[in-house]
């Protein structure tokens, strides 16, 4: 098992059966396809898209992230439906 000290000079300890990912996640929508997701993931995926839209069309300069979030919510909701 694999061991470390922090800064605080505490060890860290990788978890048993290992600390790592498996492959697919990691490299998954890295050939340019979107990420394979189903049900909640994809509404938690279009909100932020949405999110970051609004973001861009604000030429990219900072504003309120949070609302930028209930509005994109709120949009992928009606687009969604009931």
């Amino acid at each position: 098992m694999a061991s470390s000290k922090n800064g605080d000079d505490q060890t860290l300890v990788a978890p048993a059966g290992g600390a790592n990912p498996p492959v697919d996640s990691i490299t998954e929508g890295l050939d340019g396809a979107a990420p394979k997701q189903t049900g909640e993931g994809d509404r938690e995926q279009a909100i932020r898209e949405a999110a970051y839209a609004a973001y861009e069309r604000r030429g990219e300069t900072e504003g309120n992230p949070e609302q930028d979030w209930l509005d994109a919510e709120a949009e992928v909701n009606a687009r969604s439906g009931p």
